[in-house]
C-alpha cells in the first residue's frame, strides 16, 4: 500500500499479456495511461494537473486519487475514488470520497461516500450511504424513485423524483422557504475554489485566496465542470464566470485575462480575448491582451466568457480567466480551470 513508483508523461501499454499491471504509484503533473492495463493498489495523481486514465481496469480494492478517468475505464467494485473527475461512467459499489464529479449521462448506483465527500453530476441509483458523523454533500444530479438516500446532504440542482426514500441523517442545504418566519441574513458562503497567483516579473507560482466560481449551461440549464457535450449540446452553448477579488484587490485598476485552448486528436491551438473577440495566441504572458479594462474591482464580478455555437469543433476546451493588478500579478483559476468536451 505504499506509494513508491513514479509514472510521468503518456504511458501506452502494449504488452500481450492479460495481466499486467502497476501497482503503488505516483503519477506526475498530467500523466497519461493508455492501454488494457490493470491499476492496482493506492495510484496517486497530482492534485493541481490530475493525471488521465483511459482504458484501464480500475481493481477491486484500489484507490485512485486525483485523476480524470475517461468513459471507457472498467471499475471494479469495492474500489475508492478519490477527487477525481468520470467522464460519463456507470459505477456500481465503489467508495467516493473527497471531491468527485461526473458528467453528463453517469450513473452511481449502490456506493458509499466518504466522510464529508462532494459529489456532482450523474444520476444516483440503489442506495446511497454517506457518514453519519460528516455526511456528504450532492450536488447537480438525478435522483429518481425507488432511490434510498442515508445520511446526505443535499445541495444544488438535485432533481428529486417522486417516491425517493429518505433514510437517517437527510439535511437539505437550501431548505424551502418558510414565509410565516422573518430570513435571517445570508452569509457569504466560503469559496471551495481553489486559484493560483503568477508573478509575471519572477514566473513565481503561488496559492491565491480569489475566488473564481464558472458556470457552464447549455439552453439555460446548469452542467457541471468537465461535462461532455454533444453536437446538440455544444450548438447552445453559454459560459461564464464570477470573479470575488481579495479584499485587499477590490477599488484596484486590474486588466480581466482570458485564455483558451482547444486539443484535439490532431494537436492543440491557443487563444486570448482581445475585448469582445477571441484570436489565436502564441502562449506568452507577455502576449496576453486584455478582455476588458476595469478602474475599480468590485467586490464581485460576472464576467461572459462565450456564448454560441461550438458544434463543429469537437475536442476539449480549457478555459482559464484571470486578474491581472497594476504590479504585474495574475491572479486567475490555475487549480480548477473551466473544461469540457465537445463530441
Amino acid at each position: 500500500g505504499e506509494v513508491k513508483g513514479r509514472l510521468s508523461g503518456k504511458i501506452v501499454n502494449r504488452s500481450p499479456l492479460p495481466d499486467a499491471f502497476f501497482k503503488d504509484v505516483r503519477l506526475d503533473k498530467h500523466t497519461q495511461i493508455q492501454g488494457n492495463i490493470i491499476l492496482k493498489g493506492h495510484i496517486l495523481g497530482d492534485e493541481k494537473a490530475p493525471a488521465t486514465l483511459n482504458g484501464v481496469i480500475i481493481d477491486s480494492g484500489s484507490l485512485m486519487t486525483n485523476v480524470v478517468i475517461e468513459n471507457n475505464v472498467i471499475i471494479k467494485q469495492n474500489a475508492t475514488l478519490e477527487n477525481a473527475t468520470l467522464q460519463g461512467l456507470e459505477v456500481e459499489q465503489v467508495t467516493l470520497s473527497g471531491r468527485v464529479k461526473n458528467t453528463t449521462g453517469g450513473i452511481f448506483r449502490n456506493v458509499k461516500l466518504g466522510p464529508n465527500a462532494h459529489v456532482s453530476g450523474s444520476t444516483f441509483l440503489g442506495t446511497i450511504t454517506g457518514d453519519a458523523e460528516v455526511p456528504a454533500l450532492i450536488e447537480f444530479a438525478k435522483i429518481p424513485a425507488g432511490t434510498r438516500l442515508e445520511n446526505v446532504r443535499i445541495g444544488n440542482d438535485v432533481v428529486l423524483e417522486e417516491g425517493v426514500i429518505l433514510g437517517d441523517g437527510i439535511e437539505y442545504v437550501n431548505p424551502p422557504k418558510d414565509e410565516t418566519t422573518t430570513e435571517k441574513p445570508v452569509t457569504e458562503a466560503k469559496c471551495e475554489t481553489k486559484a493560483q497567483a503568477l508573478n509575471t516579473d519572477t514566473n513565481e507560482l503561488v496559492d491565491s485566496s480569489a475566488c473564481f466560481t464558472g458556470k457552464l449551461e447549455i439552453a439555460g440549464k446548469k452542467r457541471p465542470n468537465r461535462a461532455k457535450l454533444s453536437k446538440k449540446d455544444a450548438k447552445k452553448l453559454k459560459l461564464s464566470l464570477t470573479i470575488a477579488p481579495l479584499s485587499t484587490q477590490v477599488g484596484k485598476r486590474a486588466k480581466i485575462l482570458m485564455v483558451g485552448f482547444h486539443q484535439t486528436a490532431d494537436g492543440s491551438a491557443s487563444y486570448c480575448r482581445h475585448g469582445k473577440k477571441w484570436q489565436a495566441w502564441d502562449g506568452s504572458v507577455g502576449s496576453l491582451t486584455a478582455a476588458e479594462d476595469m478602474d475599480a474591482l468590485p467586490n464581485s464580478l460576472n464576467v461572459s466568457i462565450f456564448e454560441g455555437d461550438l458544434s463543429g469543433m469537437p475536442g476539449r476546451f480549457t478555459v482559464h480567466i484571470g486578474i491581472q493588478l497594476n504590479d504585474g500579478t495574475i491572479h486567475y483559476n490555475g487549480v480548477e480551470p473551466m473544461q469540457f468536451d465537445v463530441e
